[in-house]
């Protein structure tokens, strides 16, 4: 038995599209005494846009256990390999369409600090505050009970699947994920007032103090297992 191919070519990107755009800056203000007060703030924005082959299909039963897939589409009358054993059966849903995947990502924070001298010591004080939004969807997605079920009722995978049936059991995946921190830092650095033979006895010091809290929340259907991308 001779397997077919599947051209991937005509579905995959060479290069993901993406879009960014970005935005920064800082504010410095020195005050009486050396100090230096400061702010910087940032925020970028970028899109992504990816696309890959269709879902692939594999019977496992067809496959001898080795596939994941439960339901064999008999009803093409494929069922036996010439040697008496299990036929292998495997298909592209192409009519599904392409997988693709767009990604918005947000962040932005900024920083407040101070620095300065006191003697020979220069110091830096600051606290750094940065949020992170990721927002994702996906096409070509497929709600494997649904197939399934469709499947075990006489769908017939050898033939077209009828685009009422690709539109019963397609779904978009949703991912919407945040993440952000607060930052506390103290930095130092300086000379002891006596020296050794090698000279003077430097001294330099960092203290921080960080909170992070984030979620990554899902669409049912893939909470579930029952997405065909996991």
């Amino acid at each position: 038995v001779s397997p077919c191919g599947f051209n991937r070519t005509e579905f995959r990107q060479l290069f993901p599209e993406n879009d960014r755009n970005t935005l920064s800056g800082r504010i410095d203000h020195e005050l009486d005494g050396g100090i230096n007060l400061f702010a910087f703030g940032r925020w970028t924005k970028s899109q992504t846009n990816t696309q890959i082959e269709p879902f692939p299909y594999a019977g496992t039963a067809l496959f001898g256990g080795a596939a994941p897939n439960p339901i064999v589409p008999n009803n093409g009358g494929l069922t036996t390999g010439p040697n008496g054993g299990p036929a292998v059966f495997v298909r592209r849903l192409v009519e599904f369409g392409p997988r693709t995947s767009d990604i918005e990502t947000e962040s932005y924070g900024a920083t407040l600090g101070a620095d300065g001298r006191f003697g020979s010591w220069e110091w830096e004080a600051a606290y750094t505050y940065n949020v992170q939004e990721v927002f994702s969807q996906r096409t070509g997605s497929i709600i494997l009970s649904a197939l399934e079920s469709r499947i075990d009722n006489g769908l017939d995978l050898f033939q077209p699947i009828p685009q009422s049936v690709v539109n019963a059991v397609s779904f978009t995946p949703i991912t919407d994920a945040e993440s952000r921190n607060d930052l506390f830092d103290l930095q130092f650095n300086g000379f002891m007032p006596w020296d050794l033979p090698g000279g003077p006895i430097g001294v330099a010091g960092v203290a921080e103090f960080e909170q992070q809290e984030f979620f990554d929340r899902r669409d049912p259907i893939t909470l579930s297992g029952d997405a065909s991308d996991g």
